[in-house]
């Protein structure tokens, strides 16, 4: 069933929205800061440790440049020994036997020298002794190249005890460079306890701490270096982005290949040893005090914006509630003054009662007693002549009485089509009048609700009257326009119009018009223009024009009415 929408008027939702828009602006801001702030700290935590794990990282890399030089220097006054040079030619014009590196390096576990065919011809342990080691790494490196600074670090390898052994190595070469063998000497991961400890000592409770080599092997690790010694790293995008960075201490984030754990890293490089240095703390614990403060903050302003959002509801609570007073305050006065119209029509029907049929009555009573009076001493033909204009009074009292009748409720609102009911109209007002009116309907067929129709009829026919009382109009067009779903009745003239924001005085016409239209649920306006003519609009609103069988010309079909 097709529904005619008929718009109530209420308070426009932009205002009641409006109420949103700064809290809405304060809260954006408000959250804007808190994110920044955030952000700002987390970074101001990350370069507060980034700095910290540095200094210890620098820490180690004195350290353990300080024991690799030891050990080198130990390594090659031996070598230089072995290969005859002279004892003033050597950096420190002294030599030094295998008794003695071992004196002063307590942590290297062997030590011992191989001839060209790489067979060990001196060793502190004697099981090591004719031990073949020409395919170790560690002679092998030798052999086959000259190393830079002649000292060289194994990666990590099985050893005849059991467990991962890292050599160091300086070849044997004479004067003229000749290749003569190699003193090596091997250490387990325990060599380098006592540089980490103090590192850790000095650092506090940090996660990991590990030695690597170019590879990503790990020489050490803290905590379970045993358990880590001889794992490799390589592939782990921390190790990668050290490798690229090219850059002696390279800062980064990642989640380790060892244990699955996410780390903020320091890897610097060891001197020019090739080895590196890892110190490392778990994000987490980096960031536990910038998360308390994270959600603290965020406690804080989500109960602000709970409470703004509470205070904004109830304000908006209280402006819907407005509104609706304010909708009702209209609607009170639309009734108030439909009331006095209705007292109004009241009053001009007991005057046009009393104009129309008083004098009639009164005339029909003194024929009545002329007439009482021919039966008796009277012709039968003036009491015949007293009969007629008896008949005529009342035919005009009758015809008074339909067009008063017809005036307040047309019947054929009840009867007939609406728009056959305004045209009958018209056609009256025309003869009445002389003012030329012209209705014009596409579609006749449209019905509305009585009450609808009623006040549709009284807005056409105050408005006809308004052109006849102050317009001075020679013509009156009324119309039905359908424009899409949207329904209008116009009523133009082409009288004096005036100036609509300034109104005559005697604007009771236009104000009951418009009264009725709110009344009802339509929209009401008004164009004037003083001497070009006045135009009277009510639109309504449908909800399905297309197809609809009020456009079908069946008179008895029925609209429901929704009002919004």
């Amino acid at each position: 069933m097709i529904k005619v929408i008929l718009p109530r008027l209420t308070l426009p939702s932009s205002v009641l929205e409006s109420v949103w828009i700064v809290p809405a602006f304060v809260l954006s801001i408000i959250i804007a800061m808190t994110v920044w702030f955030a952000y700002e700290e987390r970074q101001h935590a990350l370069e507060t440790e980034y700095a910290i794990l540095e200094a210890h990282a620098r820490i180690a890399d004195s350290q353990l440049a300080g024991l690799l030089r030891h050990i080198r220097q130990a390594l090659r006054q031996v070598a230089a020994e072995r290969a005859g040079i002279p004892r003033h030619a050597l950096p420190d014009h002294a030599a030094m036997t295998l008794d003695q590196v071992k004196q002063e390096l307590p942590e290297i576990r062997s030590i011992v020298i191989l001839n060209a065919a790489g067979r060990a011809v001196t060793s502190l342990i004697p099981t090591l002794q004719g031990f073949d080691a020409s395919q170790r790494e560690y002679f092998t490196a030798h052999r086959d190249q000259i190393i830079d600074s002649n000292f060289h670090i194994s990666r990590p390898f099985k050893s005849s005890f059991g467990d991962y052994s890292i050599v160091f190595s300086v070849a044997i070469r004479d004067e003229q460079n000749r290749f003569l063998g190699v003193v090596a000497a091997g250490v387990n991961y325990q060599f380098f306890d006592s540089v980490m400890q103090q590192v850790m000592a000095s650092g506090g409770d940090y996660s990991v701490d590990a030695i690597f080599n170019p590879q990503g092997d790990f020489l050490y690790r803290s905590p379970d270096p045993e358990k880590y010694v001889g794992f490799n790293m390589g592939k782990s995008a921390q190790f990668q982005n050290y490798l690229n960075a090219k850059q002696p201490m390279v800062r980064s984030i990642g989640v380790s290949q060892a244990d699955g754990v996410e780390r903020l890293y320091i890897h610097r490089s060891i001197g020019n040893s090739g080895l590196g240095v890892a110190i490392a703390h778990p994000l987490n614990n980096v960031l536990a005090g910038w998360w308390r403060n994270l959600l603290l903050r965020t406690l804080i302003v989500a109960l602000a914006i709970s409470a703004t959002l509470f205070l904004v509801w109830r304000v908006h609570l209280r402006q819907r509630e407005i509104a609706a007073m304010e909708t009702i305050k209209r609607d009170a006065e639309v009734a108030r003054r439909l009331v006095m119209i209705q007292e109004e029509e009241r009053c001009r029907l007991a005057v046009e009662l009393h104009d129309r049929t008083s004098p009639n009555l009164s005339a029909l009573e003194i024929n009545w007693r002329l007439l009482a009076d021919a039966t008796t001493r009277r012709s039968t033909e003036e009491a015949a002549q007293v009969l007629d204009d008896a008949a005529a009074l009342l035919d005009d009292t009758i015809e008074s009485i339909r067009t008063i009748s017809a005036e307040f409720h047309p019947p054929l609102l009840d009867q007939s089509d609406f728009w056959i009911t305004i045209e009958g109209y018209a056609q009256h007002f025309k003869r009445r009048t002389g003012i030329a009116v012209q209705a014009e309907c596409a579609q006749s067929a449209l019905r509305l609700p009585p009450v609808i129709e009623t006040n549709l009829f009284r807005i056409v026919q105050e408005a006809l009257t308004n052109c006849a009382k102050h317009a001075r109009a020679k013509s009156i067009h009324i119309r039905q326009v359908i424009n899409g779903n949207e329904v209008k009745l116009i009523i133009s003239d082409d009288g004096a119009g005036f100036d609509p924001q300034h109104p005559p005085k005697s604007g009771q016409g236009l104000r009951t018009m418009q009264h009725r239209a709110e009344f009802i649920g339509g929209r009401f306006s008004l164009e004037s223009q003083a001497g070009v003519g006045t135009q009277i609009a009510i639109a309504f609103k449908l909800s399905e024009p297309d197809n609809s069988e009020m456009f079908r010309g069946n008179p008895n079909s029925r609209l429901d009415v929704a009002r919004h």
